[in-house]
């Protein structure tokens, strides 16, 4: 009870303690269920993949993992504490270390943000074990808000966000040495933030920007608001100059840029503008409204910053329903994410004014604080007794269909036996999973969630969904990718050669639905994964889903013969100007040239007689022989952010080769080291893919029918 004396220089440390504890035990009993479906399982693929294969140091190297290579999803989660330790433990207990690290950032930084908002010690502690409790798996399912707990790793980014917001509110109120260190400090974290995850760093803005605006605004005098203006445009500068660029390019080169209207879109809900609302079931909209209650509360009772905060939240919330209310009244349909991944970083004020409601405004006096510290203080406990097996209740096992870690199947032992990548070893060529296309014919117009439900099944039949993380945690590289920020070039080839035209993608997921050997072997895939049998082709092995119904639940394996995994050789390339024409020559069946150019190649070539290609972590390394001069095309994607070093100087040319494949010109012996780096301080790569695809009229391609 002695947990917030006045005098406790250590008031938080009991509350923190048991709060630990709690989560240590909750977590170690539930490390099945800790990232939630399918978005858990793909963050903690990533980590481990990125822990094995990518470059060391700050900055995005070659993901040769997916497609025929291109940049990781840039999210470096080596940087994040929680899976910098997690990684370092087996499998099983990378998501208990790393959703207990997570769960502590957020714990420390609500506590401080609330505090430095003007909250009492209480009602702070409330926050962050509320904020936490409910969104986070201390009951299985959480209480709230699946987002988070499916991607518990933004809670390294709200804390981020918390600190520098808690930072800024102390600028102008001492000496302008502390002003000095406090706007380091804000600098420092966003930096941090910007270089451990450049794709969010469009998501923290919006909030930090409005709620530095309400801080000015309740500053105590000029001098304080000033000095704050001060702090915030120089940090702002200082960003826009050093990761601008860095962050448009990332952006601007990708498939949403150039082919919009090839995602598909849905109609928008008002309820997807707050994570709360849309993510939590029935109990969502009133849980919602009693944090805007709360606020609405503290905004009557409250003085100072917790007033102007409590003001400034419900301003906020209104903005974000304002807009989508109108979008929702329009009729607007959208493809891209929802505001609910900017409304996350507003989780420690949700939690705030929803802790004041329930206790926040009548623990002023001592008898009821002391009753309040017992309620937050056994809170948590409360999780105990509800902890069960929940993958032993087959609603919850349907709705969380895929596993961690994934199983081992017979389709993945062939695979990583077969093709599985190792440190220094010859690449042996792709998967691509084509199964589950017409499993659900009311979703032809966006075969890929078809394809998602048909893995769902299949997960939740075999431990293991085949076609993304299952493939990834074996090593196993795929043609599918998982990002984004994939090349548009890319998107080509899998929308113009591998779908049909009436079909829809994603704008984070890669959808191929249809089998074109010649094409597929082009890119060095010697496999693919069908849920139908192919006419004339045996498969190299079955795997029976479901033995009930073996027809409708069997995966085939088939091997593509020829795949052209050291990429092959083309004696009589055709020189084309722009994308199209590479399309359409990657389209023809039939053709005298074996490859589509950008630029004359005058000499003569000839075939080589050996080219293969070794993967390491931080580079690919490419070994030829040619009697005269080779034009090699590798099954690796194309770019410029390829730093290029020769066992001889000027001893071969990259260049880009049909729609988005590398080729090396050379003569003679050949030994290329090929490493690929995107970060701030070397940026002028991927502006130079930008104008390839300007130059070649990418988003012009069309269709070759």
């Amino acid at each position: 009870m002695l947990w917030f004396a006045r005098d406790d220089r250590a008031w938080w440390l009991s509350p923190a303690l048991s709060f630990a504890t709690v989560a240590a035990i909750d977590f170690a009993f539930y490390k099945d269920a800790l990232f939630y479906r399918y978005d858990g399982t793909f963050i903690l693929a990533m980590a481990r993949g990125q822990h094995e294969w990518m470059a060391h140091g700050i900055g995005f190297s070659l993901n040769f993992l997916q497609g025929i290579g291109d940049i990781w999803f840039p999210l470096a989660t080596g940087l994040l504490p929680g899976f910098a330790l997690g990684t370092h433990f087996d499998a099983r207990w990378l998501p208990v270390v790393a959703c207990f690290v997570f769960t502590l950032e957020y714990f420390f930084s609500a506590v401080i943000l609330a505090r430095c908002i003007g909250a009492s010690r209480l009602l702070s502690v409330s926050a962050a074990v509320t904020g936490a409790v409910c969104t986070l798996p201390f009951f299985v399912p959480t209480l709230v808000a699946w987002r988070v707990w499916g991607n518990p790793h933004f809670m390294t980014f709200i804390a981020v966000n918390n600190l520098a917001l808690s930072a800024y509110l102390v600028i102008g109120r001492n000496g302008r040495r502390i002003d000095a260190a406090l706007a380091l400090a804000v600098l420092s974290l966003l930096v941090y933030a910007t270089l451990a995850a450049p794709g969010c760093a469009v998501l923290f803005p919006p909030m930090l920007g409005f709620f530095g605006a309400a801080a000015l605004f309740g500053a105590r005098d000029n001098s304080e608001r000033l000095r704050k203006v001060a702090a915030a445009l120089l940090v702002a500068a200082i960003l826009v100059v050093s990761f601008g660029l860095y962050i448009f390019a990332l952006f601007y080169y990708a498939r949403t840029t150039y082919f919009w209207n090839d995602m598909a879109s849905f109609a928008v809900n008002w309820k997807q503008q707050s994570f709360v609302l849309s993510e939590s079931g029935a109990a969502g909209p009133y849980l919602w409204t009693a944090c805007l209650a709360g606020a609405v509360l503290a905004a009557w009772r409250e003085r100072g910053r917790l007033r102007v905060f409590a003001v400034a939240f419900l301003l906020f919330v209104a903005l974000q329903l304002a807009i989508y209310l109108t979008a929702a009244v329009t009729g607007m349909s959208w493809g891209g994410p929802p505001l609910a991944y900017v409304d996350m970083y507003c989780l420690p004020l949700y939690a705030l004014f929803g802790a004041y409601l329930v206790l926040g405004w009548w623990t002023a006096a001592p008898g009821r604080a002391r009753w309040a510290t017992a309620i937050v203080a056994v809170l948590p406990w409360l999780s105990l007794p509800a902890l069960h097996h929940p993958f032993s209740i087959l609603a919850f096992h349907q709705q969380n269909p895929f596993p961690w870690p994934p199983q081992e199947t017979s389709i993945t032992r062939v695979l990583q036996d077969e093709i599985g990548l190792h440190e220094g070893g010859a690449f042996r060529g792709r998967v691509v999973n084509i199964a589950g296309t017409e499993f659900e014919p009311q979703y032809s117009w966006a075969p890929i969630i078809s394809q998602h439900d048909y893995d769902g099944a299949v997960a939740f039949n075999t431990g293991n969904d085949h076609r993304y993380y299952g493939m990834w945690y074996f090593d196993i590289p795929t043609l599918i990718e998982g990002n984004q920020f994939a090349s548009p070039f890319f998107h080509v080839i899998n929308s113009r050669l591998l779908t049909a035209p009436e079909e829809k993608h994603a704008r984070n997921l890669t959808t191929i639905t249809r089998f074109r050997p010649r094409i597929l072997a082009m890119l060095g895939v010697r496999f693919v994964i069908t849920s139908r049998p192919l006419p004339g082709l045996a498969p190299k092995q079955t795997l029976v889903v479901q033995p009930e119904y073996p027809k409708q639940w069997t995966l085939f394996l088939y091997e593509i013969p020829d795949a052209k995994v050291g990429g092959y050789w083309s004696v009589h390339p055709q020189k084309v100007d722009d994308a199209r024409r590479a399309m359409l020559w990657m389209d023809a069946s039939e053709t005298t040239e074996d490859s589509a150019v950008y630029e004359p190649i005058t000499a003569p070539l000839v075939a080589g007689d050996s080219s293969q290609i070794r993967v390491f972590h931080d580079r690919l390394e490419v070994d030829a022989q040619s009697p005269g001069t080779s034009l090699l095309v590798l099954p690796v994607e194309f770019s410029h952010c390829f730093d290029v070093r020769l066992s001889r100087p000027d001893g071969a040319r990259l260049l880009r080769a049909n729609v988005d494949q590398a080729a090396l010109l050379f003569s003679g012996q050949l030994h290329a080291e090929l490493r690929y780096r995107y970060s701030p301080w070397h940026v002028g790569c991927r502006l130079r893919d930008i104008a390839d695809a300007e130059r070649l009229k990418l988003s012009e391609t069309g269709w070759p029918y």
